[in-house]
């Protein structure tokens, strides 16, 4: 479904835009409050990367110390904090794991739990019955997490449960459209994909829709 390079984008962090920069990387009184709990100059600008990247992206990339420069200067310019005490946040992978729990807890997110996944499954099957589009399903499957504020887990996982539901739609639309597949009907179909002699190509290619090419 994604190239490795795709996989790579989609596990870690986007290029910025100014609107989203102050949008999620502007900490308000009591965020800054909450990060300076955690004492430690690397802890305190670690853990604000992580609350200001969970509601941005839904998810929090393992190498948080990647983050956008822009995003982690303005952090650091707040909180007093150099842009390099960033370096080496998160090598131990429970530290980061344990703040990020502190933060979705703080801005009341979720973690994927057995109803989540129900209801994520449901939502999938649904919008799979409308488009058959692993990429779009994939998309629609991010934005309805965000939306709802539940963490995205492992993009694998999330392929798994894409590929899940368009298995279950095309099994339902099998069984829909079953009573209506004739003999007669299926032999008229079929005949959609014998090439024609006088127009060179298969009945069903020449109804397709052209684009016009350039002149």
């Amino acid at each position: 479904m994604f190239s490795a390079e795709e996989l790579a984008r989609l596990r870690g962090f986007p290029e910025i835009n100014r609107a989203e920069l102050i949008r999620y990387f502007t900490l308000t009184g009591a965020d800054e409050a909450f990060v300076r709990q955690f004492r430690t100059g690397r802890n305190v600008l670690g853990v604000a990367v992580q609350l200001c990247t969970l509601p941005w992206l839904g998810f929090v990339p393992d190498e948080v110390a990647l983050a956008p420069d822009a995003a982690v200067g303005r952090l650091s310019q707040r909180l007093g904090i150099a842009m390099g005490e960033l370096r080496g946040y998160g090598e131990r992978e429970q530290t980061r794991t344990d703040h990020l729990r502190e933060v979705a807890a703080y801005v009341g997110w979720r973690s994927m739990d057995t109803a989540e996944w129900k209801d994520l499954d449901e939502f999938l099957f649904t919008r799979a019955m409308e488009h058959d589009s692993p990429k779009l399903l994939f998309r629609l499957a991010c934005e309805y997490l965000l939306s709802s504020r539940v963490i995205r887990p492992g993009v694998i996982l999330l392929l798994r449960r894409v590929a899940a539901a368009r298995a279950c739609a095309r099994t339902e639309t099998w069984a829909r459209v079953r009573h209506l597949l004739t003999d007669r009907r299926c032999a008229e179909l079929d005949l959609l994909l014998v090439p024609d002699a006088y127009l060179g190509r298969t009945p069903l290619a020449w109804a397709r829709p052209h684009r016009a090419r350039p002149r």
